[in-house]
């Protein structure tokens, strides 16, 4: 085989001991150009991390500061209210209200006073329905809440208190749906 390889580069006129130092040579530039291609891979990778992390930063940096949300509150603010649904006069309704707020619900007991979140108010503020009442013309139609109650505000300790109470007496104050 070395016959051949002589016989071929001596049509060329390329001694052999030229011929094996430019393969060394080749074989060398080829190791440094995958060398150099695999260090701008490396240092490219690097650059788009350091960018993207500048970027990030900046990013939060100019998002508002976000509140530690406490457990406790279920997320919702802390603004509480001391809360009355009225009994029913139909005998078909429940003893409780079911009111739902974000995947959390709350079953009321009619003619009970309990301390909710003010959500929960609210919540029972847009539930409204149309009743029939007559009128001179005749019957007419007219919005009211569908579950009737009073409200006061209420302050965190009172909500606490009554948290607490309904957890000696085993009650859950709220549930997930």
């Amino acid at each position: 085989m070395e016959t051949q390889a002589h016989q071929g580069n001596t049509a060329f006129s390329i001694p052999v001991d030229v011929e094996a130092r430019l393969r060394a040579q080749a074989e060398v530039a080829a190791a440094a150009q995958v060398d150099e291609q695999t260090l701008l891979a490396k240092y490219t990778a690097e650059a788009v991390a350091r960018r993207e992390a500048e970027l990030r930063e900046d990013a939060e940096a100019s998002l508002p500061a976000a509140e530690v949300q406490d457990l406790d509150s279920l997320g919702f603010p802390k603004k509480y209210v001391k809360l009355t649904i009225f009994k029913s006069t139909s005998k078909q309704d429940l003893s409780y209200v079911p009111v739902g707020v974000n995947g959390f619900v709350w079953r009321i007991r009619r003619g009970e006073a309990v301390v909710v979140h003010s959500v929960v108010a609210d919540a029972l503020n847009n539930a409204i329905t149309e009743v029939v009442l007559q009128a001179e013309g005749g019957l007419i139609t007219q919005p009211a809440h569908r579950f009737p109650y009073q409200a006061s505000p209420a302050t965190e300790e009172e909500y606490l208190a009554f948290k607490a109470q309904m957890a000696a007496e085993g009650k859950r104050v709220v549930t997930t749906a």
